[in-house]
């Protein structure tokens, strides 16, 4: 994240960025019809600030996703994570049609910088939010949802208690849609959703980050006034929001660290998703290696969704 808070900043990588390193794509399925990135056990790795780029495309059930996720150069493995379930799914993300429509479950998480594990609280955060109940196929409907957010934190805290009694947590950006884009959307603190509207070619934040400022809160330091003042874990995650948000058919859905976001701006023009023939992982790789252009040197996370014509 770009300002650590509460525990202060990591010390930056010494070296220069090497020539960019493509990574295949591991793809990882804690549960049928469900995926994370990057593996726990293999984490993408950067040594001396290299960058290392990893990237990767899922088709089904209507929906497009392209993903892409560069290691910072404050440290060596990355702490973000995210991942994409396929509510009431019994099959790999492959093996199904990619025409046959199904709701979709997507969250990614950016572990807080200076905390225990932000590998770990990242990895937790997105594997709880991938197995809460999904409104689309839940006779509760969104209040089961609401209900599985509000333990996210235990969740987070009980997953770093099994190698750590330093306090972490992660930052969260969610959706869950039914098969045709409409259901909620939720973040704690900066990590962020927003939409590229195919008439401006603009994206739009979904929801205000909640950081100091946005919240009217006094910060621990003048300096961290645009800093998060929400996480998950540490008990700091406040109360849950949902908000109803439905997706067009010629919207694109974004969620993204503040690795990439705080480096691109609220607005910036990319029509590009929207032309016939683009495919959302390459534009997930160049937002990526914009935001690494523009001075970004921290953990830079993007998922992209799209529903696809059937």
């Amino acid at each position: 994240m770009a300002i650590e808070t509460p525990y202060g900043k990591p010390a930056m990588s010494s070296g220069n960025p090497a020539e960019t390193q493509r990574r295949p794509c591991r793809e990882t399925v804690e549960t049928p019809g469900q995926w994370l990135f990057p593996p726990l056990q293999h984490p993408a790795q950067s040594l001396h600030g290299q960058l290392m780029l990893s990237s990767g495309a899922l088709h089904r059930g209507g929906w497009e996703i392209g993903w892409a996720q560069i290691v910072g150069m404050r440290h060596h493995l990355c702490e973000d994570s995210m991942g994409v379930a396929w509510a009431g799914a019994d099959a790999q993300p492959h093996s199904r049609s990619p025409i046959e429509l199904e709701a979709i479950a997507l969250t990614l998480a950016d572990g807080v910088g200076g905390g225990a594990r932000g590998d770990l609280a990242s990895h937790a955060l997105v594997q709880h939010c991938l197995g809460l109940p999904h409104p689309a196929v839940d006779q509760s409907g969104p209040s089961a949802l609401l209900a599985g957010l509000s333990l996210a934190d235990t969740a987070v805290n009980k997953s770093l208690a099994t190698i750590t009694t330093m306090p972490g947590a992660a930052t969260l950006a969610a959706a869950w849609l039914d098969a045709s884009g409409y259901g909620w959307v939720s973040r704690v603190g900066d990590a962020r959703l927003s939409v590229l509207h195919a008439a401006s070619g603009q994206w739009l934040p979904v929801m205000a980050d909640q950081n100091y400022a946005n919240l009217g809160e006094t910060p621990p330091v003048p300096e961290q006034l645009h800093a998060p003042a929400r996480m998950v874990g540490a008990g700091l995650m406040g109360t849950p929001e949902l908000v109803p948000f439905a997706l067009q058919a010629n919207e694109v859905l974004m969620l993204s660290s503040d690795g990439l976001h705080e480096w691109l701006g609220d607005r910036f023009a990319s029509p590009q998703p929207s032309a016939p023939g683009s495919r959302l992982v390459d534009w997930a790789s160049m937002l990526a290696l914009r935001a690494r252009e523009n001075g970004s040197d921290d953990d830079i996370s993007v998922l992209l969704a799209r529903k696809t014509p059937h």
